[in-house]
């Protein structure tokens, strides 16, 4: 998937134990922040964007990475 949004941000691409991808990019034009998508499709179909953060101060938040902890929650980490 590529999006202007992007700017050649690598996204983070997470396989979920149901199945389901979730796809998070940081996102680099106002508002900058995180946001995601879903595919319950094996990629096939995303889903909507979803907004995880929107007040990031600028568009180089560095590169978001996405891990599925023990607990089964989502953590992603951005930055430098």
């Amino acid at each position: 998937m590529r999006h202007h949004a992007t700017q050649g941000n690598p996204p983070t691409l997470t396989l979920l134990p149901d199945g389901r991808l979730i796809l998070v990019v940081g996102w680099r034009l106002p508002p900058y922040g995180v946001r995601a998508k879903v595919s319950s499709t094996e990629g096939a179909t995303l889903s909507d964007w979803i907004l995880l953060r929107e007040d990031a101060g600028t568009g180089d938040i560095g590169y978001p990475r996405t891990v599925l902890i023990p607990s089964g929650q989502l953590v992603t980490r951005y930055g430098a």
